[in-house]
């Protein structure tokens, strides 16, 4: 018995050594806030090996005055048809005939992220554009990420249903 009882508790030990908590937390601002926080873990002690490292949207003035809305197509693999859906930058729109409604957060037409977890857009032309969404089904957030136009597979929404695509950005 004394066996087992020991087992039980290098077994807990060790387990709870190895245990880490996710302190991750979103939050959006397209200009300057805050987005996204998420762990990094250095080679120091535990508690000094969680450092955060803030993630930011800068969007440039003249992208914020050229861009007026994207349109982001949702693909309803079951009926097998498109659907496409104008969303001004920075609203909320619902995908017609779906329980989908996907809001903008920001558009970065040449989108880069830089050392310091920056995001932004080298230019105003659509080299790499790149979408910031939350995306709602039945008013439940399922989706908060970027969809990449030339990469729209990259840490793509996934749902039995529906994918999305952005397919093209408006201009003012």
């Amino acid at each position: 018995m004394k066996k087992i009882l020991f087992i039980l508790l290098a077994v807990t030990i060790a387990c709870s050594q190895n245990a880490m908590k996710d302190e991750g937390e979103s939050k959006t601002d397209i200009h300057t806030e805050q987005v996204q926080q998420e762990k990094v873990v250095n080679t120091q002690t535990p508690k000094e090996a969680e450092q955060k490292v803030e993630k930011r949207i800068v969007v440039p003035d003249e992208v914020a005055k050229k861009y007026k809305s994207v349109i982001i197509a949702v693909k309803d693999n079951q009926e097998k048809k498109d659907i496409d859906t104008e969303i001004i930058i920075g609203q909320t729109s619902e995908v017609s005939g779906t329980p989908l409604s996907i809001q903008v957060e920001a558009f970065l037409p040449d989108f880069v992220m830089d050392e310091n977890g920056v995001m932004t857009s080298k230019t105003a032309e659509e080299n790499n554009p790149a979408v910031k969404v939350k995306i709602y089904k039945d008013k439940q957030l399922v989706f908060d990420g970027w969809v990449f136009g030339k990469f729209p597979t990259m840490h793509a929404f996934t749902d039995d249903r529906y994918s999305i695509v952005y397919k093209s950005a408006l201009k003012k």
